[in-house]
């Protein structure tokens, strides 16, 4: 399996278009997946075409929430597609955003608790109270991998619910934003800590994130457990 950073606000690769969002395709399972669609369709368009990713492949595509920098790449997306992929959304958003989204061909998943996307592919179901917020699990040899968009309801929520959801399984890897780049060092300290401690194994703040929670996530896991995770980054997990 392949995890391909399709948008960030992080770089990896500098070949690849900034955008204040996020966006990542995950190859190599059942069917292709796109998690989230990154601000604008102008962005995401062509960092799939550097990805090497045809808007046909994907099948699938999970919508963490309803931030413009998570979605604003989804109508012209749909658009480039010859086919009705599956756009699963928390079922706390609107009514018209569904509509909007069924207009384009697509077909709409309303998401609330934990639920199968296909086989080893699993949303959270939705998380939070005032914002909203899906994250998505793999089930991979090492163990799981949890995306996340911009961890509203607190990325250590989020880990704690696929611990108890998923019976204590290891969980390889948590990648995505982690809504940390306002917070204070000790703040952000005590979150990493607490992520190492439940058993995460390899941690990939990005987006939303921060330096600073970068950093940090460095001191306390390692640099070998470190993962790069900005635009243009492929990382592959067997």
């Amino acid at each position: 399996m392949q995890l391909k950073v399709i948008v960030n606000n992080l770089i990896t690769d500098p070949r690849f278009k900034y955008g204040w969002g996020l966006s990542i395709f995950v190859e190599g399972l059942e069917e292709g997946l796109l998690f989230d669609t990154g601000p604008d369709g102008v962005t995401l368009l062509k960092n799939l075409e550097l990805a090497g990713v045809k808007p046909d492949d994907i099948k699938h595509i999970v919508i963490s929430h309803i931030h413009l920098d998570h979605i604003g790449g989804l109508t012209e997306l749909l658009e480039e597609m010859s086919h009705s992929p599956r756009v699963y959304i928390p079922a706390f958003i609107s009514k018209e955003f569904e509509d909007r989204v069924k207009r384009h061909g697509a077909r709409v998943v309303r998401i609330s608790e934990v639920t199968q996307i296909y086989d080893g592919v699993y949303s959270t179901g939705q998380l939070g109270t005032v914002l909203v917020e899906q994250s998505l699990v793999v089930k991979t040899p090492k163990g799981l991998v949890i995306l996340t968009g911009c961890s509203h309801p607190k990325v250590t929520s989020i880990v704690s619910h696929v611990r108890g959801a998923f019976l204590d399984q290891h969980i390889y890897l948590v990648l995505g934003g982690f809504h940390l780049i306002e917070k204070d060092r000790n703040y952000i300290l005590e979150t990493m800590k607490y992520l190492r401690v439940i058993g995460v194994e390899k941690i990939s703040p990005s987006h939303c994130s921060g330096n600073v929670a970068i950093e940090v996530a460095k001191e306390v896991f390692g640099e070998e457990n470190y993962i790069d995770s900005g635009a243009g980054a492929i990382i592959n997990i067997e």
